[in-house]
């Protein structure tokens, strides 16, 4: 859209507008494509009028309109006295939209009695192959009426699914065993965003390379934070120098105890990139890079929440607001990935790509001595135009207590087109002597959902509680049953005692796993104070696929709609709480064990994955949550799963979750074996 929200009506072939006499004769419309997105990023925000702090949104374009992503043939508003003789329009497509043969747009304002349409006529107009994933019709009207269809003939449109196509632009990265000190008694570590030798190396592998760009970034960056989270500064604050801390104000303009701090993250994390696929958007045909290790500069203007806290308005916040405890960090930057050779699309460059992060990260114990956080972020690329970021990263005491162990793996996805991509100016392998000793994993398989529900419900209710997210009962036990070799009732029936043990040995809940041997496989074992252990599947509207695949040295781009069904059992802690050996765990936190079914896994078979939560999914104050998995297949041995389930997006015909996540095999602890659940 324009500066006035004025709505992008997509790809036309002809368009008249007030047109009052025209003829068109022997005119061929054909092969009209349309790739936009359905919906951009930069729609889905507020913007804030300044000094007054005012809301104001895109009110005259629909945020969830197709109208950008649509292909018309002939549009027609406000004209008569047409006449279309010999008009063929063919083989027109859309990629995330619909497309249209032709449409007739009346004068919605005109209240006289007259038909728009009397006078357009036609004669040997013939309209088909219209395809796209939103509704195709070869003549649509509004705001006028018809006094009988127009007469011409026309094939039947075709309806595709574009909603399990990948991402224009897949990138992968991690952190593997990364190992850092753990001081004495030390519950939380720290991420260590240092500023020593910080704004040099911002200048070397950046095109950040002089003060002045370093402080007009810096004005973004706080623009951000002021138009998102309604923080306040001081008139002198872009005259700081660019490592001294700036003083956050509350909507008041006073003094609080919360600063937004410049860093780099410590290479000691071993950040690095390990490959990036390019698709076609459609799901047909994409290519990736082999594995590669490629370090991962990441600079941030942090913000550091005080012992008091803050509270948010702003776009985040509301007029409400929203209150932030110490700890919550916000992080907003940029990455410099190092090694990201793709031919065509960036050689010998950097890849440097801006992010903003969409909600505050605490650093928070989740099970027992075992911390996590996440990102989940929008980013900006002068190369691939706008997407996000999001991944799960857990903290792990090593076996003697004296490091923390650090695992992360989160994708950076790109869906849009930018018609003149610029690449970085900057090329650098700075840390090549680094490289050998960086771990990494034999296997990665990076998933994401993205699926729209139609439901009121968000945040906890609707990704746990509810109908929405999972189908429970009967649909769980039909799934394993369809799905895996868990055929019989016994096999599904053995997986339920072992669940059922493990939420006793494992987690500590106070349950004797023999006790609820009568209940139906489909029935609900009740738990009391509203806790409840169901069998479960998830909704396929979740649109849960995988993206890439890590095979050794070897990535490729899975196949359109290489889904990732899951099922199994599911506990859900009520309102009361359920007491644990990690304490009480709170209302709505979920603790799950199944089997996933992975498509085209290779070129013949679908793979079996066995897991278990080793963590509880408890979903903190911003209604998102880190899911930690221990995996097993007969073929890749143990393994992991790591995900962030941020809150969900509400939109006009639902809420639309945001999942990403990966699956990891090879180089991940053994210690915890997956026993055979495949036999009665």
């Amino acid at each position: 859209h324009d500066t006035m929200f004025h709505p992008n009506h997509g790809v036309v072939a002809l368009k008249m507008v007030e047109l009052k006499v025209g003829v068109f004769t022997n005119v061929d419309i054909y092969n009209l494509r349309n790739s936009a997105d359905w919906q951009i990023w930069t729609c889905r925000n507020k913007w804030q009028l300044q000094p007054s702090g005012e809301d104001i949104m895109a009110v005259t374009a629909d945020r969830n309109s197709e109208q950008a992503a649509m292909v018309r043939g002939v549009e027609i508003i406000r004209s008569e006295q047409l006449k279309f003789n010999e008009v063929q329009v063919d083989n027109l497509h859309s990629v995330e939209g619909s497309t249209l043969g032709f449409e007739v747009i009346g004068d919605g304002n005109d209240r006289t009695d007259h038909d728009d349409d009397i006078g357009i006529k036609y004669s040997k107009v013939s309209v088909k192959n219209l395809s796209g994933p939103r509704g195709n019709m070869p003549f649509k009207s509004s705001d006028t009426r018809i006094a009988s269809p127009p007469s011409f003939s026309a094939g039947a449109p075709e309806e595709v699914d574009a909603s399990l196509s990948n991402p224009r632009m897949i990138l992968n990265y991690q952190m593997t065993n990364a190992r850092s000190p753990r001081a004495a008694d030390e519950s939380v570590p720290t991420l260590t965003y240092s500023t020593l030798d910080t704004v040099d190396d911002l200048k070397l592998t950046t095109t950040l390379d002089t003060d002045e760009k370093i402080v007009s970034h810096r004005r973004r960056v706080l623009a951000f934070y002021e138009q998102h989270y309604g923080m306040r500064f001081a008139e002198d604050a872009h005259e700081k120098g660019i490592l001294d801390p700036i003083t956050v104000l509350d909507r008041n303009m006073q003094e609080t105890d919360s600063v937004i701090q410049f860093g780099k993250l410590s290479h000691d994390t071993e950040y690095h990139a390990t490959s990036m696929c390019i698709t076609d958007g459609d799901g047909v045909d994409g290519s990736c890079t082999d594995a590669f290790t490629g370090l991962v500069h990441d600079f941030a203007w942090n913000f550091l929440p005080g012992p008091n806290g803050y509270t948010f308005y702003g776009a985040f916040g509301g007029d409400h607001g929203k209150f932030c405890p110490e700890n919550h960090i916000i992080w907003v930057g940029l990455y410099s990935f190092e090694r990201v050779e793709f031919p065509g699309v960036n050689e010998g460059k950097n890849l440097q790509v801006e992010y903003y992060g969409e909600c505050p990260t605490p650093l928070e114990r989740i099970w027992k001595d075992r911390v996590s956080f996440y990102i989940n972020c929008a980013v900006e690329s002068d190369q691939f135009g706008k997407g996000m970021a999001t991944g799960g990263y857990t903290f792990e005491p090593s076996d003697d207590g004296t490091e923390w162990i650090l695992q992360g793996y989160p994708s950076m996805i790109f869906d849009d087109q930018v018609i003149n991509p610029v690449p970085s100016t900057k090329g650098t392998t700075f840390f090549d002597d680094d490289i050998p000793n960086i771990q990494t994993n034999d296997w990665r398989f990076s998933f994401l959902a993205d699926g729209t529900f139609n439901t009121l419900l968000s945040g906890t209710e609707a990704v746990t509680l509810s109908s929405a997210h999972h189908h429970t009962h009967e649909a769980g036990i039909l799934y394993m049953k369809r799905f895996t070799s868990l055929k019989t009732q016994g096999q599904i029936k053995a997986l339920r005692k072992r669940f059922l043990v493990r939420l006793r040995d494992y987690f500590g809940i106070a349950i004797d796993p023999h006790a609820f041997d009568d209940i139906p496989l489909d029935g609900v074992i009740d738990l009391g104070g509203t806790n409840m252990i169901v069998a479960y599947e998830v909704n396929e509207e979740a649109n849960q696929r995988v993206m890439t695949k890590r095979d050794g040295d070897k990535i490729t781009p899975m196949p359109r709609a290489s889904r990732l069904h899951e099922g199994g059992f599911r506990l859900v802690v009520g309102r009361s709480g359920i007491e644990s050996d990690d304490g009480r765990l709170p209302w709505g936190t979920m603790i799950t064990e199944g089997v996933f079914l992975l498509e085209d896994a290779t070129a013949t078979d679908d793979w079996e994955i066995s897991f278990f939560s080793l963590s509880p999914i408890i979903f903190n104050p911003w209604s998102t949550s880190v899911v930690h998995h221990h995996l097993h297949h007969e073929r890749l041995g143990e393994g992991r799963l790591y995900a962030t389930v941020p809150l969900p997006e509400t939109r006009n015909d639902g809420i639309t979750i945001l999942i990403r996540g990966a699956m990891v095999f090879g180089n991940v602890d053994d210690g915890l074996q997956q026993e055979n659940i495949f036999s009665e």
